[in-house]
């Protein structure tokens, strides 16, 4: 386990710029919180947050509660999805289109496109 690196930092920040419900909620998980790579590439990062974090109310039941688009050296689209789970952070996703693998993790800077569940 380890803490945010500045660039996911920069870019969950952005994510959670985002004006919907449980966002602010979801902003303050991120003090103290942790992450630990699930799976080779690190394109996958799971939370680990207090257990006595204060659970978001979110008034969907997908566990995306927002994702945002960025292209990464070769042009492809990546797709950057903050999951939740049961109104606690869960997992940032990094999932490149073509299926190739990541060049460069985008930062909150490169982000264009946010999509927002509700």
């Amino acid at each position: 386990m380890r803490k945010l690196s500045q660039q996911e930092s920069s870019l969950i920040e952005r994510l959670l710029d985002r004006d919907f419900p449980g966002a602010e909620t979801l902003r303050s998980q991120l003090s103290g919180g942790l992450v630990y790579p699930i799976n080779d590439d690190e394109t996958i990062l799971r939370f680990k947050i207090s257990p006595a974090a204060v659970r978001a109310i979110l008034p969907y039941k997908q566990n995306v509660a927002v994702e945002a688009v960025a292209k990464d050296l070769d042009e492809c689209r990546v797709e950057v999805l903050l999951h939740v789970k049961d109104g606690i952070l869960h997992e940032l996703e990094y999932v490149k289109t073509d299926g190739s693998p990541l060049q460069k993790k985008p930062s909150g800077n490169d982000l264009v496109e946010f999509i927002v569940h509700q």
